[in-house]
């Protein structure tokens, strides 16, 4: 896992901290159907977006954040089904930190308590 978020460090990214349980309710309708949801970056907020059977399915994120940063801007997708699954697991433990870059994992980062924290790194999509 070290080496995944050192490697995170190059190129363009976006880190958000957000609270688990308000992640949970974005990413939740995404993951009906295939579970591939395309993200939209920039320096205000994103965008997610999917096709369930030929419908546009859309969330514009911006405000709602408690920290967002962008270097960039930039697309990349994911598969949104253990993504779902995590935060299913770690929505009662508060504020997580999700960094996403292009061409690389999302990774998002859990504090537990007791100084223990849960990663998860999902894999980007390839088109």
């Amino acid at each position: 896992m070290d080496g995944v978020l050192r490697n995170l460090g190059n190129g363009v990214k976006a880190v958000m901290r957000v609270d688990a349980f308000k992640l949970l309710s974005w990413f939740k309708p995404f993951t009906i159907g295939d579970a591939r949801a395309h993200f939209k970056m920039m320096f205000g907020g994103f965008i997610i977006g999917m096709m369930n059977e030929d419908a546009p399915m859309m969330l514009d994120v911006k405000g709602s954040l408690l920290e967002y940063e962008s270097n960039g801007i930039f697309e990349v997708s994911y598969y949104l089904g253990y993504v779902v699954e995590f935060l299913e697991e770690v929505k009662r433990n508060g504020n997580i930190t999700v960094t996403i870059a292009q061409g690389k994992p999302m990774v998002i980062e859990a504090n537990l308590g007791k100084g223990v924290r849960a990663y998860l790194a999902q894999a980007p999509m390839v088109d």
